[in-house]
């Protein structure tokens, strides 16, 4: 059960749905349905319902599995908030059971919004730094015992000599080295004029 609209202006329609179904898979199911409709709202029209004045009704036997949709169409007529009453009686094996359900129609009514509070936590102010005292500690300056400085050894840095005799090997080898150098270029050169020579015969 339920509108396609639940607002509407005076002149507009809404669309009243009702469906019933038998879930039972064994047993019939005996169902009544009933509905009064206010004074203003006019009835355009009631599908499959009986009419009485203002009041819609039906009664039918449901097999298992057998559904029944109802459709009752209103128009607004008078301004103001109606609330629709729909009544379902269903009746199996001696055993009834009674379903009701509210359902607001508005019809032209403005419903004011509340503002919305917004509650604000006080915060506690923080302490200018003026306020703030910071109570300084005196340093602590421990004693200590003056600690005995050794004398500085000075170390007079020795000067080593080198040995003569080693200065005059070393300038003996240096003038052989040259010696030789200047013996394989002269041994070079003649091999090199050798092989120009005869390579001058054979042309």
């Amino acid at each position: 059960m339920d509108l396609d609209k639940d607002k509407i202006e005076i002149g507009e329609e809404s669309n009243l749905n009702i469906n019933l179904t038998n879930i039972n898979n064994e047993n019939d199911i005996r169902a009544e349905l009933s509905i009064t409709i206010p004074q203003g709202l006019r009835i355009v029209s009631h599908k499959y319902l009986d009419k009485d004045s203002r009041k819609l009704s039906w009664k039918d036997t449901l097999s298992p599995g057998e559904s029944k949709s109802f459709n009752i169409r209103l128009e607004g007529v008078s301004k103001k908030i109606f609330t629709l009453k729909p009544e379902i009686i269903f009746t199996i094996n001696d055993i009834t059971k009674n379903i009701e359900k509210n359902l607001n129609l508005n019809v032209g009514v403005d419903i004011p919004t509340e503002p919305t509070v917004i509650k604000t936590v006080p915060v506690a102010e923080e302490p200018k730094p003026e306020e703030i005292k910071v109570e300084e500690e005196e340093p602590v300056v421990e004693e200590s015992e003056p600690i005995e400085e050794e004398p500085v050894k000075e170390i007079e840095e020795e000067k080593v000599e080198e040995p003569k005799e080693e200065v005059k090997i070393k300038k003996n080898n240096i003038a052989l080295y040259k010696t030789l150098v200047i013996i394989f270029s002269i041994i070079s050169l003649i091999i090199t004029i050798f092989y120009v020579k005869k390579q001058i015969k054979r042309i």
